[in-house]
């Protein structure tokens, strides 16, 4: 029996052992020399447990002997394909081919450790790109470009940590390693939230779509859908004409998660709706007959014509969840109609909506608070 070290590998451990023992051969009257090899991955101390227990306990099933990331990677795409979104995937892709493949590709599981997390945030803080061109060098840039340049936020870099958690998970369910014994150190909450975001009044939404007119025309359906059905950026420009009722009005969404969910139809939206509806994607560049990928040339015009501060599309599924609620609708009718998991997500719209919050607390203030003393209310009066 013995347990050796791999030569090259320096946390894989080889041990060979006799499952039953060495009993002499009836017809030959030898000692049985049948051995079996079992691997083991850890550190010295840990393979040296191993050893002990699988000897005094017979061969039982051998730890899997994990791959390094950059080998569970292929097998990794065909599952995260199918489960993340086609925006959230190819972000992915992006961001293992620029930082993460070199970083920590080369690393099994069982190597990584807390304080190689810190170094990869602390390496990334240091990096500077210019938006708008993050694969530009800085020798390339002009002073002008030399001045915009920033490092990644702690939102950024705690997203690309969390690509490499979610392969770390899909390796254990799959045993494709040990579970990890520590835990890898997030940023804190408070350091990742997106800014505060300015929501557009009423008034300004319904400018913005007046704004569209002349040549921008075209897109005042879609500005419009995306304000009164609160819809995401991917299932608006994805919209299939198939999947709308226009007896019941209805749309059936495929949304985040794969998860289908009704969205109504309200009456401001029924015109734009009617008059878009065709058999097929709804929203389509007549140049080139495919989805639209990017209107913030068009939103930049329109918003500069209003003159409030450029937004994106998505702002107008957060103008649609504000205007809600200012309007009295309720958290869980606002969570099934955008498609929340849970009404937590809902209830981050609260703190928008300081007029809600100050008419519940105007309520109850009415409710608590004591008469009076020497005000004669109508009760008393019948009484007297």
């Amino acid at each position: 029996m013995s347990l050796e070290r791999d030569p090259k590998i320096k946390t894989l451990w080889k041990a060979r052992i006799y499952p039953n023992g060495r009993r002499k051969d009836p017809t030959t009257g030898k000692a049985s020399n049948k051995r079996e090899t079992y691997w083991f991955e850890g550190d010295e101390a840990a393979a040296r447990n191993w050893y002990v227990n699988l000897v005094r306990s017979g061969p039982r099933k051998a730890p899997p002997i994990a791959p390094t990331l950059e080998q569970a990677y292929p097998d990794f795409c065909v599952h995260y394909r199918t489960e993340a979104s086609a925006g959230t995937y190819k972000d992915f892709l992006l961001t293992w081919e620029r930082h993460l493949k070199r970083y920590f590709g080369p690393f099994k599981p069982q190597l990584l450790t807390p304080a190689l997390f810190d170094a990869y945030k602390d390496r990334r803080s240091q990096q500077h790109y210019l938006p708008g061109k993050p694969l530009q060098k800085p020798e390339d840039d002009t002073a002008e470009e030399s001045a915009r340049r920033r490092p990644p936020s702690k939102r950024t870099v705690q997203k690309e940590i969390t690509y490499i958690q979610s392969m770390l998970k899909w390796m254990i369910a799959n045993n494709r390693c040990l579970p990890l014994t520590w835990r890898i150190n997030n940023y804190k909450a408070s350091q990742t939230t997106s800014p505060e975001k300015i929501i557009p009044s009423r008034r300004d939404m319904v400018l913005l779509l007046r704004a569209c007119k002349g040549a921008d025309r075209i897109y005042r359906p879609i500005f419009a859908t995306a304000y009164y059905s609160g819809l995401r950026r991917t299932e608006l420009l994805t919209l299939d004409g198939r999947r709308i009722d226009l007896r019941s009005w209805y749309i059936l969404i495929r949304g985040k998660g794969e998860k289908n969910r009704t969205v109504p139809i309200v009456t401001k939206l029924k015109p734009y709706i009617r008059s878009a509806h065709q058999s097929g994607r709804l929203f389509t560049n007549p140049e080139t007959g495919k989805a639209w990928h990017d209107l913030k040339k068009v939103m930049k015009r329109a918003c500069k014509t209003v003159g409030i501060p450029a937004i994106s599309l998505h702002t107008f599924r957060h103008a649609f969840a504000v205007h809600a609620l200012q309007r009295g609708v309720s958290l869980r009718t606002l969570q099934l109609v955008m498609g929340h998991s849970t009404i937590k997500t809902t209830e981050r719209y609260l703190h928008l909506v300081p007029e809600q919050l100050a008419s519940d607390l105007d309520r109850k203030v009415k409710v608590s608070a004591p008469r009076q003393a020497g005000r004669k209310t109508s009760r008393d009066a019948a009484l007297t």
